[in-house]
């Protein structure tokens, strides 16, 4: 990939119109209108209410988040029905979540708050926050690897291949980081806080590879077949290093982000210097 096809990629990674909106803007106004009603079982209650809006990004964020561990249990105890259908959910918050958030800021135009702003409020405080938020875009990109690597490593423990796991745990880790404010100043990373494209579609294939660890084994049985035991091994290992893949480049566009972002504020210092000495 030379630095055409990276500066190409780069752009395609910061745009915030590339993923059609008019689909996602029907599923999300589904959930910036869910609340629990008061005529509900329980809804006479104002904490349950509370609860149970679903109405904000980082609430779905937090949904999926907690997810995780019921499904981890379930999946570590075989009850893979359960599992699944934790992860699914968490997986749904997952592709809506950022939908939510950008409906909400069309819709709501709610007040924005500097990063610092934000994190002087309480945790719920921010949870609680309208639109997309600093915290939301940090909390979301630590919420897909958990329920990911959950999910991996309680299902795939057996059948994917271990340094291959290492490796994908280590990338997210650094991803993740580097999402915080603070390591991207000190490193001089450009770009957004999150990805567009490229993100999806690492999640696209996060997703077919646990829906392969999980699934494939259960064929067999249903039709009193053999087991699939290379289909099952080659996907899953394939699946597993292709979401990999996309993480290293997401990793090295973001590097080239930071270095075009620095290579600009030295052309922008020059530039000033050639035209004070021209004045002179």
């Amino acid at each position: 990939m030379d630095d055409d096809d990276l500066d190409d990629l780069a752009d395609r990674l910061e745009d915030p119109e590339i993923i059609d909106r008019k689909k996602t803007d029907r599923i999300a106004k589904f959930f910036d209108t869910l609340c629990w009603k008061r005529t509900w079982p329980l809804g006479r209650y104002i904490l349950v209410r509370e609860l149970f809006a679903l109405n904000t990004p980082s609430r779905l964020t937090l949904l999926g988040f907690v997810l995780a561990f019921p499904m981890t249990w379930f999946f570590c105890t075989d009850q893979i029905l359960y599992g699944a259908l934790c992860y699914s959910v968490g997986m749904i918050c997952d592709f809506f979540d950022g939908s939510l958030a950008r409906y909400q800021d069309d819709k709501h135009k709610p007040e924005k708050f500097t990063e610092d702003e934000e994190y002087a409020l309480s945790f719920w405080q921010r949870i609680n926050l309208v639109g997309s938020t600093h915290f939301g875009t940090v909390f979301d990109a630590f919420k897909d690897k958990e329920i990911y690597y959950f999910a991996l490593f309680s299902t795939g423990w057996i059948v994917v291949w271990h340094p291959l796991m290492y490796a994908s745990v280590l990338i997210a880790l650094v991803l993740t980081v580097i999402r915080i404010r603070w390591v991207r100043n000190k490193l001089a990373l450009g770009g957004k806080n999150s990805s567009k494209l490229p993100g999806k579609i690492k999640v696209c294939v996060e997703v077919g590879a646990i829906s392969a660890i999980v699934l494939i084994p259960l064929v067999p049985p249903l039709f009193d077949l053999p087991p699939f035991e290379a289909l099952h091994y080659w996907s899953s290992n394939i699946l597993v290093g292709i979401s990999l893949g996309f993480g290293l480049t997401s990793l090295r566009v973001h590097i080239w982000l930071g270095l075009r972002k620095v290579g600009g504020k030295v052309k922008t210092v020059n530039a000033k210097r050639k035209a004070a000495r021209s004045l002179r």
